[in-house]
C-alpha cells in the first residue's frame, strides 16, 4: 500500500486534501477522467500516494544515478593528473639522462 510509503506529513496533506483536488492530480499526471470520477475518496488518497511515491522513487534513483556519474568523472580526472604527472616524472629523467652524455665534436 503506497500511502503506507509516505511521510505522516504527506498522509496528513491527503487527508487535508478535498477529493476534487484529488482528482484533478491524478487526471494531470494520468489522464484517464472516467476512471477517476468513479472512484470514492481512499482510492483516490491511493492512487495519489502512488504516484507520490512512483515520483520520490524516481528523484531519488536519478539523485543516485547523479552522484554515481560525479564519481565516475572525479575518477578519470584524478587518473588524468597522475599520467600526466608520471609524464612529468619521465620527462624529467630523459631531460637529466641527455645533459650527462659526452658531447662528440
Amino acid at each position: 500500500m503506497a500511502s503506507a510509503e509516505l511521510t505522516q506529513d504527506r498522509q496528513e496533506q491527503l487527508d487535508k486534501t478535498s477529493a476534487s483536488r484529488l482528482r484533478q492530480v491524478i487526471i494531470e499526471h494520468r489522464g484517464s477522467e472516467e476512471n477517476v470520477e468513479s472512484m470514492d475518496r481512499p482510492a483516490l488518497k491511493e492512487a495519489v500516494a502512488q504516484q507520490k511515491t512512483a515520483a520520490t522513487q524516481r528523484d531519488v534513483a536519478s539523485e543516485i544515478e547523479l552522484k554515481k556519474m560525479d564519481f565516475v568523472m572525479k575518477k578519470m580526472e584524478m587518473e588524468m593528473e597522475e599520467r600526466r604527472q608520471e609524464r612529468g616524472r619521465r620527462g624529467t629523467e630523459r631531460g637529466s639522462r641527455k645533459t650527462k652524455r659526452p658531447r662528440w665534436r
